[in-house]
C-alpha cells in the first residue's frame, strides 16, 4: 500500500463458525484500528484515514477507503464484539512513501544584485 492513498483492496471481515461456513445472523459494528509493529521505525502517531467502523451486513464488513497517513510497517486490527467476546484479527501491511509529484521552495533570496552571492532570506 502506498502512504495517504486509499487501499488498492478493501480489507473485509467475515465472521466465520468453527466449520469455515459464513455466519449471517450476527449484528453489530466490526472496526479497525492502526498499531505500529514492533520492529518499526515510525516516529510520531500513525494516523489512519477513512471509516473505521461499520454496521455488519451478512455477518461482513468492508473497509473501502482506509489509508495510512505515512510509510512504515503497521498491522490492522479488526475487531467484532460477540456478546461479552469480541472477535479480533490482524492484518500486516508495509505502507511505502507514494512518488514524488511536487518540488517546493522554501528559503530563497527577496533580492539580489548582479555578481553578488545569492543566500536564504531566512536563516
Amino acid at each position: 500500500a502506498v502512504a495517504n492513498a486509499s487501499f488498492a483492496e478493501a480489507p473485509r471481515v467475515q465472521v466465520l463458525d468453527l466449520s469455515g461456513a459464513e455466519v449471517h445472523a450476527i449484528s453489530g459494528r466490526a472496526s479497525v484500528r492502526l498499531i505500529t509493529s514492533t520492529n518499526a521505525s515510525v516516529s510520531g502517531t500513525p494516523v489512519l484515514s477513512g471509516v473505521t467502523s461499520l454496521p455488519l451486513s451478512l455477518g461482513a464488513a468492508s473497509f473501502a477507503d482506509l489509508s495510512v497517513e505515512s510509510a512504515g510497517n503497521y498491522s490492522l486490527v479488526f475487531s467484532v464484539p460477540n456478546g461479552s467476546n469480541v472477535f479480533e484479527i490482524s492484518l500486516q501491511l508495509d505502507i511505502v512513501p507514494g512518488t514524488p509529484e511536487l518540488l517546493t521552495l522554501h528559503d530563497y533570496p527577496s533580492s539580489v544584485r548582479a555578481g553578488a552571492v545569492i543566500s536564504s532570506a531566512s536563516r
